[in-house]
């Protein structure tokens, strides 16, 4: 499961889902991994708001 830590607007959360499902295959095998490049691929098109992309984790196998 990919959650926020903290408050999100749609757009954000759905920009993040969109990145994390895009491939369902890596997914299945390192969801946190998946997370954590989407993480950086936001961080490097929004380094200027970090809200947007730091609140992500991964909860589960």
């Amino acid at each position: 499961m990919i959650g926020a830590l903290w408050k999100v607007g749609d757009e954000h959360a759905a920009l993040v889902a969109c990145e994390a499902y895009a491939d369902v295959a890596a997914l299945a095998d390192d969801p946190a991994r998946v997370l954590m490049d989407v993480q950086r691929s936001l961080r490097d098109r929004y380094s200027g708001s970090p809200l947007l992309w730091e609140g992500s984790v991964h909860v589960g196998a």
